[in-house]
């Protein structure tokens, strides 16, 4: 998955889940699984689900 696309769900995307300190996101068509770590967000995995 092309990092634009990764920034773009990151920023547009209202409905994310915070698990501990791992953030996840998902859409209709991607699922993202991203950590907040000393003020800087780490993307785990990042795919395409259909």
């Amino acid at each position: 998955m092309p990092w634009s696309t990764v920034v773009e769900i990151i920023l547009t995307t209202k409905n994310k889940r915070k698990k501990g300190d791992k953030i996840e996101i998902e859409t209709d068509r991607y699922y993202l699984l991203c950590e907040l770590k000393e003020s800087v967000l780490w993307v785990i995995n990042a795919k395409v689900t259909k």
